[in-house]
């Protein structure tokens, strides 16, 4: 039997015995008539079908209850897939009970309720990391628009994360080799006082206390910029003055009274500086009481560099300062300048030099050989001198053409340069080997001043000039109070090299 028709059965079978316990009662209370009895029958099933009603009512409340939670879960379905960017299907249908469409959707969504939670957690997590960083860095987080962030969205968050820390430790890295890089310069540099806050704060902060910026990186490489320069400068300026102590040793020809030290002192800073300018004082103070045998030193060597470079008389002349019976501070200034100018100028065209030295010796080897070929002698030798001359005939010829051809070359970027054509033993070297003058002729000794003949002479007058060092006072001439010839004051930059070279042969030197 169905529980329906039970139900049914049960139901008779209460109201039966309800209604024979109500009329015992209504008989006892009332007499009990048929119309009586009949209003209290119709009474108590109204009191049955009110609370049949009720029983319906509850039951619809409740269907409506569950009816509005199935829509609440399908709502909730939606804004997951929005939330979590996914399609989330549906597992039931209308033609299931309520209830079973509740446990279903309930089911279905827990699973992207806790997916929901955990990227929401490792969001969090990843922010806490990413603040960090970009407080470290100054830079601004990444963008994410949601509360509840797509797997593409931490993925990419998680890279920026990576690409952050990646710059964070370049950066420092950066930092820590500049750090190191400035407390070498400033100790090279002597620097104890640190009036730059950012400087003081690089130098003497840890680096985790440090903004890695790109604003403070740009200041960090400025800084480190700065002194580099300022390295430079000082290496700039000590080597100057090693420059000129070793000069002024070399002048003084004083014995080793502490220059392996100075040599072997690799310091740039305010101490060495200031050593480096003592020594060059005292040496000065030397100098000065041996002023006329420095000067007389110098014109040894401007005469030296004038006959390498084949000056004529007049060219030499030009250089008044070199026969002015005047010896002081001035005078000597204006034989190191010249003489600074005269060895500037060898070397910026020391190759010239060299070719028209060598040319010199093939014009005279040729010649050699011409006056050789006009000795009737010759006819009477046996010994093949004869097929020799010719062979050297050919290869002097063969080295003139070529040395001819690379000065050409080389004058013509000389007269790009200066303006100026190249004087060689008073000519224009370009128009001579271009067959436009006419040769002078110039000695090999002259062309090569090292040769034995000139290195005596040097060394005669060095020693003539040492013998006669005497103390000269300081005066207060300047290179204006040396007369200076009427040719001179025409022409004031024949001294220079490059300019309008009239070149010739020696001339004696002032005792």
């Amino acid at each position: 039997m169905d529980p329906k028709t039970i139900l049914i059965a049960d139901i008779a079978k209460v109201a039966n015995d309800t209604i024979d316990e109500l009329r015992d009662l209504w008989k006892v209370m009332y007499t009990l008539t048929p119309e009586l009895e009949e209003k209290y029958c119709k009474s108590f099933l109204a009191a049955v079908q009110s609370i049949c009603q009720d029983m319906i009512a509850m039951e619809i409340e409740k269907k409506n209850q569950m009816a509005e939670r199935v829509q609440g879960l399908i709502a909730q379905q939606g804004r997951l897939q929005e939330e979590l960017r996914e399609s989330i299907p549906l597992t039931c249908d209308d033609s299931m009970p309520l209830r079973e469409i509740i446990e279903t959707l309930n089911s279905n969504l827990e699973v992207y309720r806790q997916r929901k939670i955990e990227r929401v957690k490792k969001l969090a997590e990843l922010r806490a990391i990413e603040s960090k960083l970009c407080l470290i860095l100054a830079v601004e987080a990444k963008a994410i628009t949601s509360d509840v962030p797509s797997e593409e969205e931490l993925h990419d968050l998680q890279n920026h994360i990576e690409a952050l820390e990646i710059t964070k430790i370049e950066r420092a890295a950066q930092l820590q080799s500049v750090k190191t890089q400035l407390h070498q310069m400033m100790e090279q540099l002597e620097v104890t006082d640190h009036g730059d806050p950012f400087e003081k704060q690089v130098v003497e902060d840890a680096v985790d206390d440090f903004v890695l910026s790109v604003e403070n990186m740009e200041k960090l490489e400025d800084l480190k910029a700065k002194y580099e320069r300022l390295v430079a400068e000082a290496t700039e300026r000590i080597s100057r003055l090693q420059q000129e102590l070793e000069r002024l040793w070399a002048q003084v020809e004083t014995v080793d009274n502490g220059r392996t030290q100075f040599r072997a002192d690799d310091r740039i800073g305010k101490t060495a500086e200031l050593a480096l300018t003592n020594e060059i004082e005292r040496c000065k103070a030397v100098r000065k009481s041996m002023i006329r045998g420095v000067i007389a030193h110098l014109r040894d060597q401007i005469a030296d560099m004038w006959d390498l470079m084949c000056y004529t008389e007049e060219q030499r002349s030009a250089f008044n300062a070199y026969r002015a019976d005047l010896f002081n501070e001035d005078t000597l200034q204006l034989h190191e300048l010249e003489l600074n100018n005269l060895r500037d100028f060898y070397e910026t065209n020391k190759t010239i030099f060299d070719l028209a030295t060598r040319r010199v010796k093939y014009v005279q080897k040729l010649r050699d050989l011409d006056a050789s070929a006009k000795d009737p002698k010759r006819l009477l030798n046996r010994g093949g001198q004869l097929l020799k001359d010719e062979k050297e005939r050919k290869a002097a010829n063969a080295g003139l053409h070529k040395t001819d051809d690379q000065l050409r070359e080389l004058l013509a970027d000389f007269m790009d340069r200066t303006g100026n054509v190249f004087v060689w033993n008073g000519q224009d070297l370009l128009a001579l080997i271009s067959g436009g003058v006419h040769e002078r002729p110039v000695t090999v000794s002259q062309a090569n001043p090292k040769s034995e003949e000139n290195r005596s002479a040097v060394k005669r007058k060095r020693e003539e000039a040492e013998s006669t060092f005497i103390v000269q006072p300081l005066t207060t001439s300047t290179a204006s109070n040396i007369q200076r010839p009427e040719s001179e004051a025409q022409n004031g930059d024949w001294n220079q090299p490059g300019k309008k070279l009239i070149l010739g042969t020696k001339i004696p030197r002032p005792k």
